[in-house]
This record gives C-alpha cells, structure tokens and sequence, in this order.
C-alpha cells in the first residue's frame, strides 16, 4: 500500500484590516490642510446631504451639472453692414463712413467692423438674404 502523498498549504499572511474608501479620501483630505481640503470636504459634505447633484458611475463621483444652456433667441433687432446701410441711404459707402465717424449716424463697432440699427435708419427695408 502506498501513502499518500501529504500536501502542505502555504500559509498566507494574516490580513491587514484596510479602511474603507470613504475613510482614506477624509484621511487624504485632512492630510491637505489647506484651501483645497476645505473645498473637497465641504463638495464631500454636500454630495453626502444630498445638496449636490452627483450620481456614482463605477467607482467616482459625477456632479451633475444643470442643462446645457439654450440656444440665445435671436436678436429682434437687425444690423446693418456699412454697405447696407450706405444702399439704404442712396449714398457711397465712403460717405456713410463719414457720417459714423463725425456721430451723426449712431453705429456700433463689431469687431473690426461698424454695424448700424436697421430702426436707426427711417424707411430703410433690407430684405434679409438668410
């Protein structure tokens, strides 16, 4: 009769407790002292009260933020280029320039360019090309 061959489990090192994640983050916060600990506490504090709008996705914390902002209404007003209102006022688009500059014709610079309020000009109708 043959023995049987004895097998000898390694023995494994006792476990060491780990703290939780939600103890190592304040541990980590804590160890910051400075204005960045005091911010994640107090984001921490208000997800946990549920003041912040966060939702878990795997492991982390998303703050939810509100929804995208609407599309801007468009301007009721219409602006004129200098060569539209130069046509609108049956002048050369050097003399409309002349009229903006000496503040006789309110206008507005956009950028590089002048623009003027279409209810600025009396009787002019542009018909939109859009």
């Amino acid at each position: 009769m043959k023995k049987a061959k004895q097998t000898t489990k390694a023995r494994s090192a006792p476990k060491k407790e780990t703290a939780s994640p939600s103890k190592l983050i304040d541990a980590k916060i804590k160890s910051l002292g400075d204005w960045r600990g005091e911010t994640l506490a107090k984001v921490r504090a208000l997800i946990h009260a549920q003041k912040l709008p966060a939702e878990k996705v795997g492991t982390v914390w998303v703050i939810k933020v509100g929804d995208p902002a609407p599309e801007p209404a468009p301007l009721e007003e219409k602006f004129l280029s200098i060569r539209e209102t130069a046509d609108c006022l049956n002048i050369p688009p050097a003399k409309a320039r002349q009229l903006i500059y000496s503040g006789k014709l309110p206008a507005t610079k956009v950028g590089r360019n002048w623009v003027v309020k279409q209810s600025d000009i009396p009787g002019c109708l542009v018909v939109s090309s859009s």
